[in-house]
């Protein structure tokens, strides 16, 4: 399903009772959690081994729930890869009680819903979230899709070019490809160095109604109650939400005992160490160190990885990144665990060498090695230990609520694994400090345990990844480097000592609610400056929010100056990092991205540490030093987000460059790459000296803030930022699109063919509920029509647009065989049937579409960081006169006619009157367009 490969793998397939099974039989409201956490909480057990968390919270607007079933890819039966997958698919094409098909997604869009699955090695995920209102029969419908799901033989098929689709826009993934030529050095005895997700050809070979059986099968073994765990979170009380769990999900299958595999070493004893070079054409070469691990959950109350991987990411001077970073050989490491079971793991050190240190890449991993020895010998402390502790606690206390199906889905997956008693602060939070388990662990990371992984050669390699089709060499690392990693003497002495900065400040406030202002306030305005301030009533007292734009008329006007000005922010990101990991560690967190006219920087977190440190951010910033290796580093970081763009698939591709195409200030992400890696550290100079002299500062403060508190902050704010006339704000300049006459944009893109149609509201006031309202029924028919009955695609919906102050819809369709000529008549087409369809619509039916989308548009702002840069966008986009867009698009929903509906949506979509841009993909191989 979409976006799977950004989620993390979670469970394996090792255990004859999986480990959830041993808090089976158990109900309690003992579950620790944060005292501002004021959700209820209660964990039962049914009769029939199903287990469930159940959440309260009265202030839900959104129900979620989810569903985790301890069984995945690892569990394909021998001859059928990617069976899970398929069956992941089906269970949303319809249940025996309600056989329509399109029933599931029909009755979530028109409650405005979303529901979405994934498979990984050993379990498979189904969430779902709907209006508050409707959870029992959402919970009725969900149930029943994991209880009695269809399994017709027209859907099987239609499912099957559906994973070809899913695949074919894979393999140009190189995240999927690299961990797909990962499998080919692991055990071939252990099941995840198979094919998972599945293809076309893995059910050529068995006939429909043999796989149909092979489906049911696998379901009746696997869906059984004692191996799901679920979580259901809603405004109704815990005891109603138990009453309703139990009307639903009682009469699933009873316990009885599954058979899972004996456990299997992921890597062979003759496996380790090795090298795997990679042939890739990415820019940003990578040396990645993999060692295997025990799962993270057996040891959660130690963190003994997480100990370790944050000294390994320390930007802390005089540590292994400064020190490497210091002889230009790095411009980035992240350490990490990429894959991570239920009953195996990989802990990951990924390093991005730059030019120089490519010709040391193995002096790097010697170092790694020493660096390791030392955290063993010296750098086990209980002190240091403390401030990681309470550094993710601060973190852990600033967690806004995630949206109910987000947070049902952790909830399930949790479930799988930890007690429920810890199912909060199990995952999070490090709570005993034990040295033995922290050298045991570093034992394990040795050279004799190593897998290298090289990626970015493009040399010929001898063998090719079946499925990936990547070539790759696996080999053996010489015994003269192995005595070196094993002996490391790099000459350097790391010094592991607490940092500086203190804990974070308890905060108590006693000076009551602010006044409380619907719009963001300006509170001061003058040459270069201008401050506002948004007060909430509702807000936690030590948390708020600021919003800083430093703009310039000097930024992004031209190619040259736009690639300028990103490289600036990048520059200034390596420059404050430190600061910014220090930040984070006392609960601030920050970022600094470029916008259309200069950069944004953005604090949210723990209102008390944020006035000193915007004063320092401020300072630094107006102040920076531009050397060569700050320089060098911010290109490779850019490099690196260069890479991701070309790996995007075929739609996403057609999105970032429909934002170039509709926005005078953005330019084409490959044309920007190619034009920031040419800049010297001369020009880089020159703009950033000029940028910084003829800037304007806009600053919003949002939360428990006072007027006086905000003016005392922005005092701080250096003379040379607000230096400009007047703040910056999007400018009505959008590119002419005629009407009736698409404008058409052919991009050259591997991995399927794909067609975007960009169509502009009629008019830019007011239309935003009512755009809302078209995407979600216009997404539902395509889907329906396009995806479920003609087998179009992999990819097919409707969304809102929005370039600069531009609005609109947007049509997409992704497929691995139909030409992007075909899939933009195949939308046309669909969109002119759409429109006539409205005049179906019951007025009921329209009226719960319409409540679906204001649920959809309250809920979005339902976190105070949302709402903060609601405020904040709401602010900039309309010129600095504040519309609270949100609510007058809930007004506009409420008093819409289906009459005036189907108007707007003839006028938006219709060929004779739109405005629209069309883009399509092209093969590199194709010598014309279509």
């Amino acid at each position: 399903m979409k976006k799977r490969d950004l989620l993390i793998f979670l469970t394996s397939a090792t255990l004859l009772i999986f480990p959830s099974a041993l808090y089976a039989d158990k109900s309690t409201n003992s579950i620790q959690k944060l005292a501002s956490d004021t959700r209820e909480y209660k964990y039962v057990s049914l009769e029939n081994g199903l287990k469930i968390l159940l959440v309260s919270d009265p202030n839900a607007e959104m129900a979620g729930v989810a569903a985790s079933v301890a069984v995945g890819s690892d569990n394909n039966p021998e001859g059928l890869e990617g069976l899970a997958h398929l069956l992941e698919h089906m269970l949303f094409a319809g249940s025996e009680k309600y056989p329509d098909n399109q029933d599931f997604m029909h009755f979530v869009n028109s409650r405005g819903g979303y529901f979405n699955a994934y498979t990984t090695p050993n379990q498979t995920e189904y969430f779902l979230q709907l209006r508050a209102s409707e959870i029992e029969p959402g919970l009725q419908r969900f149930s029943q899709i994991i209880i009695n799901p269809a399994l017709e033989l027209s859907s099987i098929s239609n499912e099957i070019k559906v994973i070809e689709s899913e695949y074919q826009s894979r393999r140009i993934n190189p995240d999927w490809a690299e961990i797909s030529v990962l499998k080919n050095a692991t055990n071939p005895d252990h099941p995840f160095s198979r094919f998972d997700i599945g293809s076309k050809s893995s059910f050529d070979h068995i006939p429909l109604n043999d796989l149909q059986q092979e489906l049911r099968n696998f379901h009746r073994y696997w869906y059984r109650s004692n191996n799901i765990t679920l979580a259901v979170i809603g405004p109704e009380s815990t005891d109603h939400l138990h009453s309703l769990v139990i009307q639903h999900f009682s009469d699933m299958l009873k316990k009885s005992s599954i058979t899972r595999p004996p456990a299997q070493p992921l890597f062979s004893p003759e496996g380790l160490p090795a090298e795997l070079n990679v042939n890739s054409e990415q820019d940003s070469p990578t040396l990645t160190l993999s060692f295997p691990v025990p799962p993270e959950h057996l040891s959660y109350k130690v963190k003994p990885a997480d100990y370790i991987v944050n000294l390994i990411n320390s930007e802390q001077e005089g540590l292994l990144k400064s020190q490497l970073e210091a002889r230009g050989w790095i411009s980035s490491i992240k350490a990490g665990t990429r894959l991570s079971t239920a009953r195996y793991a990989l802990l990951d050190i990924r390093f991005t060498p730059t030019e120089k240190g490519w010709h040391h890449k193995y002096e790097i991993v010697e170092w790694l090695f020493e660096y390791l020895h030392q955290i063993k010998e010296k750098g086990v402390s209980e002190e240091l230990y403390y401030q990681q502790s309470q550094s993710v606690r601060n973190q852990f206390e600033q967690l806004e609520k995630s949206a109910p199906m987000i947070y049902a889905l952790k909830l399930s997956r949790m479930l799988q694994i930890y007690p429920p008693e810890d199912i909060l602060t199990g995952p999070v939070l490090m709570e005993e400090f034990d040295s033995l388990a922290i050298k045991s662990y570093l034992d394990r990371l040795i050279p004799d345990r190593l897998l290298v992984t090289v990626t970015g050669g493009n040399e010929a390699s001898a063998t090719r990844d079946p499925w990936s089709g990547t070539e790759y060499e696996l080999e053996q690392i010489s015994p003269s480097v192995l005595d070196e990693w094993n002996s490391p003497n790099v000459g350097i002495d790391f010094v592991f000592s607490r940092s500086a900065h203190p804990d974070a400040p308890k905060v108590e406030d006693t000076r009551g609610a602010p006044q409380k202002n619907s719009q963001p306030e300006r509170i001061h305005s003058a040459s270069g400056i201008e401050i506002w301030l948004r007060q909430e009533e509702r807000a936690d007292l030590s948390k708020a929010n600021i919003f800083i734009g430093i703009d310039s008329p000097e930024a992004n006007t031209t190619l040259e100056r736009s690639s300028l000005n990103s490289l600036l922010v990048g520059v200034l990101n390596e420059y404050l990092s430190t600061v910014i990991q220090q930040a984070s560690e006392r609960g601030v967190t920050v970022t600094l991205e470029p916008n259309y006219h200069g950069m944004t920087l953005t604090l949210t977190g723990l209102r008390e540490s944020q006035p000193k440190l915007l004063a320092d951010l401020l300072e630094r910033i107006s102040t920076v030093d531009i050397n060569q290796s700050l320089l060098s580093q911010a290109k490779a970081s850019l490099r690196s987000e260069a890479q991701t763009f070309r790996s995007l698939q075929p739609f996403e591709a057609l999105i970032a460059n429909a934002q170039s195409e509709l926005s005078p200030l953005i330019w084409a992400p490959d044309l920007q790459s190619q034009t920031i890696q040419d800049k010297s550290l001369t020009e880089l100079r020159a703009y950033a000296e000029t940028f910084l002299n003829t800037t304007a500062t806009t600053v919003l403060f949002h939360g428990h803030y006072s007027k006086s508190e905000a003016l005392s902050a922005t005092n701080s704010i250096p003379q040379r930022l607000a230096s400009g006339s007047d703040a910056m704000f999007p400018i009505a300049r959008i590119t002419p699109l005629m009407r009736g006459i698409p404008s058409e944009v052919d991009i050259k893109k591997s991995g399927g063919y794909a067609t975007m149609i960009y169509a502009r509201s009629p008019s830019q006031q007011g239309t935003f509920g009512t755009l809302n309202l078209a995407a979600t029924l216009l997404h539902e028919w395509l889907f329906q029509r396009l995806r479920s009955r003609q087998g179009i695609g992999y990819i097919v919906m409707a969304r809102p647009f929005e370039a600069y102050t531009d609005r609109g819809l947007s049509l997409i369709a992704q497929s691995s065989d139909r030409r992007p000529a075909e899939l933009r008549d195949a939308l046309n087409n669909e969109v002119s049937l759409f429109i006539d369809s409205i005049d179906q619509m019951t007025d009921t039916s329209f009226e719960t579409y319409k409540e679906g989308s204001i649920a959809m548009i309250e809920s979005s702002l339902s976190s105070f960081e949302a709402r903060g840069r609601y405020y904040w966008s709401d602010l900039r986009r309309n010129g600095g006169k504040p519309q609270n867009e949100a609510q007058h698009a809930i007004n506009n929903l409420r008093e819409l006619t289906r009459t005036d509906f189907q108007a707007f949506c003839r006028q938006l979509l219709s060929t004779e009157q739109t405005r629209q841009l069309i883009l399509m993909t092209k093969s590199p191989t194709d010598a014309v367009a279509d």
